[in-house]
């Protein structure tokens, strides 16, 4: 699982497995080729509402210049949490944190409109 960080547990193993052999070879082409062709560069500026992107350290997929481009394209809308010991999976490797910080974004947000 080396999409993952090293530090998942055996169940967390077992399950992004599970996930991974569980979509369709035919599901996985057409996914790989909408990002391949679907870019936003360009219109990220337009982005209006405040986005919160989460980047583990030990991911592989999802270079550090491609986030710090679209980071820096969205402009003020865009905040960057990169997290250490975390892979491409955020949300199996540790959805209590994930939770945790998603609830605290949200948080944040209401009390600055209220």
């Amino acid at each position: 699982m080396s999409s993952a960080s090293k530090k998942l547990t055996v169940e967390q193993e077992t399950e992004l497995r599970w996930l991974q052999r569980s979509t369709s070879q035919q599901a996985g082409q057409f996914d790989g080729q909408a990002w391949a062709s679907h870019d936003l560069r360009g219109r990220l500026g337009d982005v209006r509402c405040p986005v919160l992107l989460v980047q583990g350290t030990d991911d592989f997929f999802v270079q550090d210049g491609l986030v710090d481009d679209t980071v820096a394209e969205m402009g003020s809308t865009a905040q960057l949490l990169r997290v250490p010991d975390i892979g491409h999976y955020p949300p199996l490797e540790n959805p209590e944190w994930v939770a945790q910080v998603a609830d605290t974004f949200v948080k944040q947000l209401t009390e600055t409109t209220d």
